[in-house]
């Protein structure tokens, strides 16, 4: 499986081509492969620092006076490169992150924090744009579009006991419909549980209108900490 969450994109095109697996299932793991890849590159960004070398000494040959050019070379026109169409794909993303932010009303505040596939490489073909945010006592929440993942949300440093008011207060980044509605908390409920064993890890799902919750936390730590994921279900 290490393979898996160090590159997300080979997990994606699995799920994506088996039917046998339920939607919600499937964009759950996708989502949870992510999540794991983008917090590793939040670590990777805050360690890596950059080096620039002095650039290699040009040697410049020159003619003799009296020197005569033995043959005249015919100028070949430079090929007007093509532009990449990842750049257009990353502004939209962008623009689209920003604009599910206002529109949504939540009082989220940017930081100077943006990675994409220019930072770390995921897949030679796929594109992604990840935007960090603070709320409230919530120092790390990431928004990501890419062209394999609808737009999610992570909240790498959730509290269980506040965590179904947070799926609250977030839902109408995700959720148009919720815009302006005054939703209540209360209606978050429980959809299923799945425990790995091997790795310590519960994650729960739960509902809240269109939107689906992941909760994962570790088991066997006594403190509250989990991360949460969220994003539209696909069954809506």
């Amino acid at each position: 499986m290490g393979w898996v969450c160090i590159f997300p994109v080979p997990l994606t095109i699995l799920l994506m081509r088996n039917n046998k697996i339920r939607k919600s299932v499937k964009y759950s793991a996708i989502a949870l492969a992510w999540a794991i890849y983008l917090l590793i590159g939040i670590v990777g960004m805050v360690n890596d620092t950059e080096e620039i070398s002095d650039p290699e000494p040009v040697a410049i040959a020159t003619m003799a006076p009296n020197a005569k050019s033995i043959s005249k070379s015919t100028a070949i026109p430079t090929p007007t490169p093509t532009p990449d169409p990842r750049i257009a794909m990353r502004e939209e993303y962008s623009q689209q992150i920003d604009e599910a932010v206002a529109n949504s009303g939540v009082k989220l505040v940017a930081t100077d924090q943006v990675m994409t596939d220019e930072d770390k490489i995921v897949d030679g073909s796929n594109v992604y744009v990840t935007k960090y945010y603070t709320y409230n006592e919530y120092k790390k929440i990431a928004i990501c579009r890419s062209d394999t993942l609808p737009l999610v949300i992570f909240v790498f440093d959730a509290n269980i006991t506040t965590i179904l008011p947070l799926v609250r207060d977030l839902a109408p980044i995700i959720d148009k419909t919720m815009i302006g509605v005054q939703g209540n908390a209360l209606d978050c409920n429980f959809e299923d549980l799945d425990i790995d064993y091997d790795n310590k890890i519960s994650v729960q799902y739960w509902s809240y209108y269109n939107s689906l919750a992941l909760i994962q936390s570790q088991l066997g730590v006594d403190s509250d900490e989990c991360q949460l994921t969220m994003y539209l279900n696909p069954n809506e």
